[in-house]
């Protein structure tokens, strides 16, 4: 599983990040337009590590945050940052 997600509601604009190979999880987050944190965390078994992706994401969507298309930039947008068009469309 594979998954960016991204909130740029009121001053926020932000990116959130999450990806499981076998049996770690790691997490990318911080403002669009950046490389951000990354953070790794090892499971017992690789369901567990979905089990664990899926719960965070679902968390990040319960805040607010959006999915990105596929292909997308981080934040879903070359480079990160939405247009001040972009932005009023919201």
């Amino acid at each position: 599983m594979k998954q960016t997600l991204t909130l740029t509601a009121g001053s926020s604009n932000k990116f959130w990040s999450v990806e499981t190979t076998g049996c770690d999880v790691t997490v990318r987050y911080g403002r669009n337009g950046t490389k951000g944190v990354s953070k790794t965390t090892r499971f017992a078994t690789p369901a567990e590590a979905e089990a664990a992706a899926v719960k965070q994401r679902d968390a990040k969507i319960a805040k607010g945050y959006e999915p990105v298309d596929a292909g997308a930039g981080v934040g879903g947008h070359p480079g990160g940052r939405r247009s001040d068009r972009e932005r009023s469309e919201r």
